[in-house]
């Protein structure tokens, strides 16, 4: 449990290290002195500043530190609270089922029997999610737990709200070589009314995923709303509807309602890797992404941290997914 702990907040500590240090040996002391000669931060300076590149993207102390934060991410993201998705390494060729296989019995001394299926090749390549924070120097070189709870929450909220969107969002159509599709992207909407019953009822009925494990996505508010309507084991924070887990999260809007079958869709989730700027300097971009003003970090006394985390998913079979854009009961 205490190495648990360590590398869930290893990352805040080695970047208040670097932020308090005037080089890496430096940071590497004052990670000794804070946090104990042997401590995950103390190793992780110690092998940035003696390993090339390829080695320290492959160290188990960066990776360790690294799952650390992806399990804070996950306590507020979609992907982290939905369990049973088809997990698979990056680059790795798999094959899509296009149409459904079938089990038989076996006649004994007879061959068994092979349905007539169809497959195609695929898999998931490298995708990543990019953030750069400026915190001023005299927050990220604040000390205690109050300080790295804080910077915990900064990293991990800026993270799961995109990926949030990202998997949800039916107006993301993806970008070949940056970002994946929404799952409910290219999916016929079904029309919504004022009854939050005759809403799930229309999302079970045709739907061709595997309901048994299948899982229902709305905010929070429609989470309160299906409770008043009565499905008593439900709310805002989610439970369970007509036998489906029921799962909240405030990046949905109120009026989108969810049916997934997560056994359906490929996912691929390598953590996160981050890095810490002083005398950087940024180029500020506006509300439609277009670049605005630059800003020294040195000459206003601020730290940029940027974190680069891996992550995609792909629909495997078609039909997994099912959603109300336009529930009115809320």
């Amino acid at each position: 449990m205490n190495n648990q702990l360590e590398s869930m907040g290893a990352w805040p500590r080695i970047l208040r290290c670097k932020a308090l240090g005037v080089d890496i040996t430096s940071a590497l002391q004052i990670a000794r002195s804070n946090y104990g000669p042997n401590s995950l931060p103390a190793r992780i300076i110690e092998k940035a500043a003696a390993l090339d590149t390829d080695a320290f993207q492959n160290d188990p102390d960066l990776r360790a530190a690294s799952r650390g934060f992806l399990e804070l991410v996950q306590a507020s993201s979609l992907l982290g609270k939905i369990s049973g998705f088809c997990r698979v390494p990056f680059e790795t060729n798999i094959l899509k089922q296009k149409t459904p296989l079938e089990a038989s019995w076996i006649a004994e001394g007879r061959p068994m029997p092979i349905t007539l299926t169809s497959f195609e090749a695929t898999k998931l390549t490298f995708r990543r999610i990019g953030a750069i924070i400026p915190v001023t120097d005299d927050v990220l070189k604040g000390a205690g737990a109050a300080f790295e709870n804080a910077l915990s929450r900064q990293l991990t909220s800026a993270v799961s709200e995109l990926e949030n969107t990202s998997f949800t969002d039916p107006a993301n159509a993806g970008e070949e070589g940056v970002t994946p599709a929404s799952i409910t992207h290219g999916v016929t909407p079904i029309g919504g009314t004022e009854v939050p019953s005759d809403d799930v009822n229309e999302l079970l009925d045709g739907f061709t995923g595997d309901l048994e494990r299948s899982v229902l996505v709305t905010s929070p508010r429609a989470g309160k709303a299906l409770h008043d309507a009565g499905f008593d084991s439900t709310g805002i924070k989610g439970g369970d509807v007509a036998g489906l887990t029921h799962i909240t999260s405030t990046d949905v809007p109120d009026s989108r309602v969810i049916l997934l079958d997560p056994t359906g869709i490929m996912l691929s989730d390598e953590g996160a890797i981050f890095d810490l700027s002083t005398q950087t300097t940024l180029q500020l971009t506006d509300s439609e992404g277009q670049p605005a003003e630059s800003i020294s970090l040195w000459q206003l006394n601020l730290s940029a941290i940027k974190i680069t985390r891996h992550l995609n998913w792909q629909d495997l079979r078609g039909g997994s997914v099912a959603f109300i854009n336009d529930a009115q009961w809320v």
